[in-house]
């Protein structure tokens, strides 16, 4: 029985890896989950049972302005995310990212959404401190393309949910990894290194590896996402991560000794503009809706080679490595 305060949730971007994950909760809880995804990036099959696609762009306003009937949540995933191709993609990236945003926002006149979760990004602080993680009031500097339109869209959900007197919450995620994460392109780099080892090619490394980042289990993500639903709080910048800095070197070392692999990494030169440091100060989600997360990469890493042994073709016979307990 849905014991939520909230009864029907639209979610965009719901076909993505992240936005999948989000719509199997909220059925779980019992919530009626509409999702629109233009499946340019998501899967049709990774929508779970229960919730409802409509296959559009979320700069589609005549089709929200349909499907926002009766809706009193929306969490608001859809974007154009490889921040490696931002740069490349300026035009599609801020079509989808910005006006995307604004497009969504201005469906709501009329409507009786409650309350919107906004899923933006570490990329909108920019180059971090190497010893001091990045806090909320941490000075926003992206050097990305997909950063600046992270915060943009941070500022125009402040703004238009405050005038219609919406209730809105902005989760700042760091480095998201786990099961059903795609392998391709835009997956994340645990994935590019665990696939590596699986072909018998070692990890590519940028520079020299001492950049550090924070990895995030998808189950601690989706955990932040509840939370930000269930609190009666209103108009704030969360970091989500676990506050924990792991280099990437460290990370490779981690993959090669878990899949029991005789390579060496492979050092190469990384894409301008790369981040050294990002790693979350969580002690406001902490604070404000006792988030914390339960896992670390260590943690989790061997369920997540296990998972893509299990599930991708192309990472099939992963070889000596053992299911835990």
């Amino acid at each position: 029985m849905n014991k939520c305060k909230y009864k029907r949730a639209l979610v965009t971007g719901g076909a993505g890896f992240i936005g999948s994950h989000l719509c199997q909760r909220l059925v779980n809880l019992g919530i009626e989950v509409i999702v629109i995804d233009d499946l340019s990036n998501g899967r049709n099959d990774a929508i779970p049972e229960g919730a409802k696609l409509t296959v559009c762009s979320v700069a589609d306003r005549e089709s929200l302005g349909k499907l926002l009937g009766g809706v009193d949540i929306v969490f608001h995933l859809a974007a154009r995310t490889n921040i490696k191709e931002s740069g490349k993609e300026l035009y599609e990236g801020c079509s989808t990212n910005i006006m995307g945003t604004v497009s969504l926002l201005s469906s709501f006149e009329g409507q009786k959404v409650k309350k919107v979760v906004f899923t933006s990004s570490a990329a909108v602080y920019g180059e971090g401190d190497r010893v001091v993680s990045n806090a909320e009031d941490h000075p926003t500097t992206p050097i990305s393309p997909y950063g600046i339109s992270k915060l943009a869209s941070e500022l125009l959900v402040s703004d238009i949910c405050v005038g219609l007197g919406i209730d809105y919450q902005v989760l700042r995620l760091f480095n998201v990894f786990g099961p059903g994460q795609r392998s391709d392109a835009y997956a994340g780099v645990v994935n590019e290194f665990i696939r590596a080892v699986a072909a018998g090619r070692p990890p590519t490394v940028w520079g020299n590896g001492e950049q550090v980042r924070d990895f995030i289990h998808i189950d601690d993500v989706i955990d932040a996402f509840v939370l930000a639903m269930d609190t009666d709080l209103s108009g704030q910048v969360i970091n989500i991560g676990t506050g924990r800095p792991v280099t990437v070197n460290s990370l490779a070392r981690l993959v090669l000794v878990e899949m029991q692999s005789g390579l060496e990494p492979k050092h190469t030169d990384g894409p301008k503009g790369e981040i050294q440091s990002s790693v979350a100060d969580i002690r406001k989600a902490e604070r404000l809706f006792g988030y914390r997360a339960t896992g670390s990469i260590e943690d989790k890493i061997s369920t997540i080679i296990s998972w893509l042994s299990e599930n991708s073709g192309q990472d099939r016979g992963i070889k000596g490595h053992k299911t835990p307990n």
